[in-house]
């Protein structure tokens, strides 16, 4: 199977994210466009990645790893890990489109495996390794699955609403039935709640006719979370049909 490995030296790394787009009303819809910003950092990690791009695109899945290396200057150390913004996220989605353009895969949904790093460095740059992994999904078998099977107490039960899939509660000690339901802080959550997507399905991005599914962001230009990246079991009073 195919990989690729290279260091791409930049004296300043891209820190300007795809999350970042101008919008604009058009005929009552809102528009998204690249600013001169992401324009010139598009451009940049184009002209560096074009050169290590492989004769032809990877098949199926494939594994990226991403060492975002930035200047270290007199603040930090060399190899120190960078805690600020940009967050990891939204400065992978403008990589993976420029490597998608590169031709480095077909589609950046085989990117089915990633890993992203951000640091602190005395040489500056970005670190990228991508190779294919085939389709086996042996890690999965190796982790995810060997811990189900041996935990009584999270047996995933997949019950469908709406556009995706939701683990319920009921072997979960915060659930306390149709009573109450879900006595977790919100905040803790870590899976959508079956009994709240039931109750409030209009109040969900999910629903929403102004939710870009497949980018995950809200295109309301006239809302506060516009051009923002957003779960599908996030809430907004602005919710449209």
């Amino acid at each position: 199977m195919e990989r690729i490995q290279f260091f791409l030296p930049m004296a300043k790394v891209p820190t300007v994210t795809h999350q970042e787009q101008g919008v604009r009303v058009v005929n009552g819809k809102p528009v998204f466009y690249d600013t001169p910003e992401i324009k010139a950092a598009r451009a940049k990690l184009l002209a560096h990645l074009a050169p290590h791009s492989p004769e032809k695109p990877m098949q199926g899945a494939v594994r990226l790893l991403v060492k975002w290396c930035f200047p270290c200057g007199e603040d930090h150390q060399d190899g120190e890990y960078r805690i600020t913004r940009p967050d990891t996220d939204n400065l992978q989605k403008l990589l993976k489109d420029c490597m998608t353009k590169c031709g480095f895969w077909k589609d950046d949904a085989q990117v089915a495996s990633e890993i992203c790093e951000k640091f602190w460095s005395r040489i500056p740059g970005l670190f990228i390794c991508t190779e294919e992994i085939g389709g086996s999904g042996q890690s999965f078998s190796d982790g995810i699955q060997s811990f189900f099977e041996t935990t009584t107490d999270c047996q995933p039960q997949e019950v469908t609403s709406g556009r995706r899939n939701v683990n319920p509660c009921s072997s979960c000690d915060c659930w306390n039935g149709d009573a109450e339901g879900c006595t977790m802080p919100t905040e803790d959550k870590v899976f959508a709640c079956p009994l709240e997507i039931a109750e409030k399905p209009n109040g969900l991005c999910a629903t929403c006719r102004w939710y870009a599914e497949f980018e995950g962001i809200c295109t309301n230009g006239k809302n506060k979370y516009r051009a923002d990246f957003r779960e599908p079991e996030d809430t907004c009073p602005e919710w449209e049909s």
